[in-house]
């Protein structure tokens, strides 16, 4: 059997509200219900690209839409977790949980911004409540032992049909055209079944075959871009 979800990465003060408005009303259109990677403060300049909402707008805009989309924290300013220890990757998350704790939101959910992600982001996420990790290569979800995380692998980049596992596609509203946003819709509206939300991804003792699969995955990664995988 195949699941597939659909994410959406990189929502914050400085994104195109217009073009996260068509997503997520198609997604509706069709009943399946995106992850969403939220930045509350986001610091990355390669996000800036000139459309500034008031944080009010921002905010304004996830409450009005918590409903078509599930919240997943992205990092508090869009920061490479890997880069700092256990305490700095909790001051961080535990920080970017208060912005969205002050909403009446708490999310469940931890996109790594950048893909980046170690160990000790897990442990953190155990401390804080975290229970869902969207990254990593597999097949099927997997549990971490120590902590109970439930980790949810995203390999893809665009919609394609597969014979069988669960399957994230990622995808960035900012940099879609109408064709790109097209496209996932017309794979919407013929998979619509087989889509999922994260909370829905079952573990299965088919995870045995993460590790085959991720030896192959991570070579013809390094084969086709020349450098390891990041994650």
């Amino acid at each position: 059997m195949t699941n597939y979800i659909i994410r959406f990465d990189d929502l914050s003060q400085y994104s195109d509200l217009r073009k996260w408005e068509a997503v997520l009303s198609q997604c509706e259109f069709y009943g399946v219900k995106p992850l969403v990677g939220v930045i509350p403060a986001v610091k990355d300049k390669r996000l800036f690209n000139g459309v500034s909402n008031s944080k009010g707008r921002f905010w304004e805009f996830i409450k009005n839409n918590r409903y078509r989309m599930i919240i997943a924290i992205h990092g508090l300013h869009h920061e490479n977790l890997s880069l700092h220890d256990y305490s700095g990757q909790f001051k961080i998350l535990a920080n970017s949980m208060k912005e969205f704790m002050k909403r009446n939101i708490v999310p469940d959910t931890l996109i790594p911004p950048n893909h980046m992600f170690n160990d000790d982001t897990v442990d953190v996420m155990k401390a804080l409540g975290i229970g869902h990790l969207s990254d990593g290569v597999g097949l099927f979800p997997w549990k971490h032992i120590d902590s109970n995380v439930i980790q949810v692998p995203q390999i893809f980049w665009n919609v394609r049909t597969m014979p069988f596992g669960v399957y994230t596609f990622c995808f960035h509203p900012e940099t879609m055209k109408s064709d790109d946003i097209s496209r996932v819709g017309d794979f919407l509206r013929d998979n619509s079944e087989s889509f999922i939300s994260i909370y829905d991804a079952d573990l299965t003792p088919l995870e045995v075959l993460n590790v085959p699969f991720r030896l192959v995955y991570k070579f013809l990664f390094k084969r086709k871009f020349g450098k390891t995988i990041p994650f």
